[in-house]
């Protein structure tokens, strides 16, 4: 594979962080594959890690192809012309990158999601309603916040199942898991997102894996959600179960849901508001993945 990298011009700016640059590139090459190009790093583009040519403090993060490539004809040979954009930023730290990515610590960072939910129980577990004991109409809303950890981890392109990776994607840990030092008790765990990215460095193909985890502090959230049970009809277990209308004290149908027993029978007066569980999330074992269990 015959390939040709010329550099067009170089750009830069500086901030308070630190002084980034791009370096765009034309690349003349048979294949139509981006991944030879940014992946294999043909001959002449820089590195990962690679530093600027004239400053130590930025190195490179990304390589880029900003548009398809046109097609053109070189002397009866098929041959495709990049622009290939190399990005550089301020490096964070004055370690060395590993020579083999599949070896660096997992990048982590933790932060809190707002997450609004229906306040139907008090902090005593007593249902939340109004003085004539029914529930609000529209529901009381709260504001509840849970923790938000991110997970990156680089992993050898041979040792990920991509497909199977992602099928985790809106799953609940059906067990307790630590996660970079972090504990996540069974059913707390919700596995937002899930995003894979293909890099090349030195020589070694791996995936940058980044998990996305939502974790609450109410127990069972995720894998099953209590809901008020109540509705404008009922069954009637002297009429086999037959559905019907509940109706008010002048014999019209009630204008807002009424409280049922949690069998499909009208609550009786002052009786204690019932709650249904329903399956919500899947829980998933957790421990296939590539959590790394501490950070450093």
């Amino acid at each position: 594979m015959a390939t040709v990298v010329n550099l067009l011009y170089a750009t830069g700016r500086e901030t308070v962080e630190g002084r980034y640059y791009e370096r765009h590139y034309q690349v003349f090459d048979t294949s139509a594959d981006p991944n030879i190009i940014l992946q294999k790093q043909a001959a002449g583009l820089p590195g990962y890690g690679d530093w600027y040519p004239t400053d130590g403090y930025s190195q490179v993060t990304r390589l880029r192809c900003p548009s398809p490539p046109a097609e053109i004809n070189d002397g009866g040979t098929r041959k495709y012309k990049w622009e290939v954009v190399v990005d550089y930023e301020p490096r964070t730290s004055n370690v060395a990158r590993a020579a083999d990515p599949t070896s660096e610590n997992p990048r982590v960072s933790i932060s809190t999601l707002p997450r609004e939910e229906v306040f139907e129980t008090d902090l005593d577990g007593s249902a939340v309603v109004n003085s004539a004991r029914d529930p609000f109409d529209p529901p009381a809303l709260e504001i509840e916040h849970d923790d938000l950890l991110s997970v990156t981890v680089n992993i050898a392109a041979g040792s990920l199942n991509v497909a199977a990776t992602l099928a985790y994607k809106d799953s609940c840990n059906n067990a307790q898991v630590t996660v970079c030092d972090y504990v996540i008790p069974q059913y707390a765990g919700l596995m937002r997102d899930i995003r894979v990215e293909a890099q090349s460095r030195n020589g070694t193909d791996y995936y940058a894996v980044t998990y996305e985890i939502q974790v609450t502090r109410r127990a069972g959230l995720w894998r099953y959600r209590k809901l008020l049970d109540q509705g404008y009809k009922y069954l009637d277990a002297a009429d086999s179960n037959r559905k019907k209308a509940i109706l008010d004290e002048e014999g019209n149908r009630v204008s807002q849901p009424a409280l049922l027993d949690g069998s499909g029978g009208q609550l009786a007066a002052g009786g204690t508001p019932q709650y249904l569980d329903y399956k919500a999330k899947s829980p998933l074992d957790w421990s296939s993945l590539s959590l790394p269990a501490s950070t450093f």
